[in-house]
């Protein structure tokens, strides 16, 4: 496994690629482990923990700069006021996704994570591992249903 992970930082190396490459190529590699060891948030709460450590491991900062975010609604807001990201209204791979907590009419805990090729990759709350764990399409019915809406921002 070693391998795999040394060829795709060699990959993420390249000058060609988009940041939304970038960030797509290391969530992938992440796939079936644990993101985010420290655990600063719970393994059922840490989907915008996790989404935070991959992104600084692809770019060397947290999303805000300086230190990881923990919640949903404090990463919705920062990428939504950010110039280092921009709102898309579609899917697209390597992009952000996110329904956060807080969202008008909403009870429970919101969730974000990254959109892959086929499916999307976030947090699976019960092993604490990253995962390919909802289709692009699923996502926002699933959260739809529970009142949160659907965001996606991509990396500039």
């Amino acid at each position: 496994m070693d391998w795999l992970k040394t060829v795709l930082q060699n990959i993420l190396k390249s000058p060609r690629m988009t940041p939304s490459e970038l960030l797509y190529n290391m969530a992938l590699s992440y796939i079936g482990t644990d993101a985010s060891p420290k655990d600063l948030a719970p393994d059922d709460n840490g989907c915008m923990e996790t989404v935070d450590t991959i992104y600084k491991k692809t770019f060397g900062r947290y999303i805000n700069g300086s230190t990881p975010m923990l919640s949903t609604r404090d990463g919705y807001a920062y990428l939504a006021s950010s110039s280092r990201f921009k709102r898309i209204y579609a899917p697209q791979t390597g992009c952000i996704v996110i329904s956060p907590t807080g969202s008008p009419g909403t009870t429970g805990s919101g969730h974000t994570g990254i959109v892959g090729k086929y499916q999307i990759m976030s947090n699976d709350s019960r092993s604490g591992t990253w995962e390919a764990n909802y289709s692009r399409e699923g996502w926002p019915r699933i959260f739809a249903r529970q009142g949160f809406p659907t965001n996606y921002f991509i990396p500039l």
